[in-house]
């Protein structure tokens, strides 16, 4: 049988002195010893301060967005004032082919221009 050696034995004891006394302290943080009101208002200010960061972000974010849209939309009424000027420039041609005599027709699939 083994038999404890007196520094182990102290060891082990001042070890769940330890634990307990860990425990208690514990309990004391969390129930019985009052939170102060300071420590309490600075995690309050940190707490608003992450959350204003996170809103500014989300700002910048719906800015660029509506910036992106802004920016898609004048590409697209350009895209439609393009078309519309070469549907015109289209009618214009072929108004003066048709003046000229000239006729735009396919060609047939043997011929040499096709």
């Amino acid at each position: 049988m083994y038999r404890w050696k007196p520094w182990e034995r102290r060891v082990e004891q001042s070890d769940q002195d330890e634990g307990t006394s860990d425990v208690q302290m514990q309990r004391q943080r969390k129930g019985k010893a009052p939170v102060t009101s300071s420590s309490h208002a600075e995690e309050e200010e940190d707490e608003v301060a992450g959350w204003k960061q996170v809103l500014s972000k989300v700002e910048a974010l719906q800015q660029s967005q509506e910036t992106l849209q802004v920016t898609v939309f004048d590409m697209g009424q350009q895209l439609h004032t393009i078309q519309k000027n070469h549907e015109r420039m289209e009618w214009k041609w072929m108004k003066y082919f048709h003046k000229q005599n000239i006729e735009f027709t396919l060609s047939p699939p043997g011929s040499p221009e096709a």
